[in-house]
């Protein structure tokens, strides 16, 4: 996989990313799980922020991925990078339709996020990520200390299903941090301990592979999700107060 692959629209690359953003939006709001479905429109909810994971590609065996991934609200504009590279895009699907796509919600009774993860797979390729958004009120916080439990959602790297525990807790609310603990089902603890929140939202990387991305939804900041890469699992996390 070389550069020429990402700046050709019309190449298996290109094309698999389009595909695997386009499912991710609309598995996500399809597959129910306890979550709210995300849609336009009254009854659903219209997040004002996302946050994606890397997206990673396995192709004839070989693994790859796509970093920086930022997207609009929607999911109408993208931008990531692929080799160093930075490019855009727009997922709009071209009436391409994956050969498979499988997405899990995490499984909380939530009112202002849905956070998640998407498998796809097409022309011979193969991705998995993982989004979280929803309606954020940058600089809510509690003013006093406080926990959010809820749990998480993963895929190992042989895109098997991993469920487990999440809580974030603030720890200091004069200059505020919080402290993360995902407990993956018969797997090892993952921590991430005094992250400063900033603009209602976290996040920390130590690698490629190990991070953490992090926000505040809903007034008062009564819940919080985020995406994670760590210990060879892609995935999301959604809790409430």
């Amino acid at each position: 996989m070389g550069n020429p692959q990402i700046q050709n629209s019309n190449t298996r690359t290109s094309k698999f990313g389009v595909i695997a953003f386009t499912s991710a939006c609309f598995l996500l709001a399809a597959c129910g799980g306890g979550s709210p479905k995300v849609q336009s429109g009254s009854g659903g909810i219209v997040p004002n922020s996302v946050l994606l994971s890397d997206m990673v590609v396995s192709i004839g065996g070989v693994e790859d991925r796509i970093t920086n991934v930022i997207c609009s609200a929607d999911l109408s504009q993208c931008q990531a990078t692929y080799s160093g590279q930075s490019f855009s895009f727009t997922p709009t699907g071209g009436g391409n339709e994956p050969d498979v796509g499988e997405a899990y919600s995490t499984v909380g009774e939530w009112n202002h996020m849905i956070s998640g993860i998407v498998f796809t797979q097409s022309q011979g390729a193969q991705a998995r990520m993982s989004v979280s958004g929803g309606i954020t009120h940058p600089g809510s916080i509690p003013s006093r200390l406080a926990t959010w439990t809820g749990d998480m959602v993963a895929f190992d790297s042989n895109s098997r299903v991993v469920r487990g525990g999440a809580s974030i807790k603030l720890t200091d609310f004069s200059d505020p941090r919080v402290d993360i603990r995902l407990t993956p089902q018969s797997r090892t603890a993952m921590e991430w301990q005094d992250l400063p929140v900033r603009n209602g939202g976290f996040s920390d990387s130590q690698a490629t592979s190990t991070y953490i991305k992090g926000e505040f939804y809903g007034p008062g900041a009564e819940e919080t999700g985020g995406v994670f890469e760590r210990n060879g699992l892609i995935g999301a996390f959604g809790a409430n107060r």
